[in-house]
């Protein structure tokens, strides 16, 4: 949506370790990327990056908790069906309902469940900064 989100978060370097803390892999960004974002990653909290988004979009422009039954694409426009028995037809439609999308199934069909394996532990600190290497703790 191209919104500012340079004050929501903080630009942050991204490894992932081993149990034991050995590097696995590290993610690494095109000089460019790094220049013109100040980090390879913003870290910020999700709702913040929510509210960011919908000050951005005229309001009414999203419904919320609003299930969709069915999707019929007609070619110049998309008709939504919903659970009420109404309808809605618009040009353009954006999925961003999750893992079991019915906008998902309706592209590319049923998607089969697989184990991914992945733990990820992740937190959010607002401390002053502290003189230890990336990624380290004291």
């Amino acid at each position: 949506m191209g919104v500012n989100i340079g004050e929501l978060g903080t630009p942050c370097h991204t490894t992932f370790r081993s149990v034991k803390a050995h590097i696995r892999a590290e993610v690494q960004l095109p000089d460019e990327v790094l220049k013109g974002y100040g980090g390879d990653l913003t870290g910020l909290l999700r709702p913040d990056l929510y509210l960011r988004m919908l000050e951005a979009i005229p309001p009414g422009t999203i419904e919320f908790n609003r299930g969709i039954t069915a999707i019929e694409d007609n070619g110049d426009f998309i008709k939504l069906l919903f659970p009420d028995g109404t309808s809605f037809e618009t040009a353009l439609l954006i999925g961003a309902d999750g893992i079991d999308s019915i906008i998902r199934q309706r592209l590319w069909g049923e998607p089969p469940k697989r184990a991914h394996n992945l733990r990820i532990v992740g937190g959010v600190t607002f401390n002053e900064e502290v003189a230890t290497a990336q990624n380290e703790v004291t």
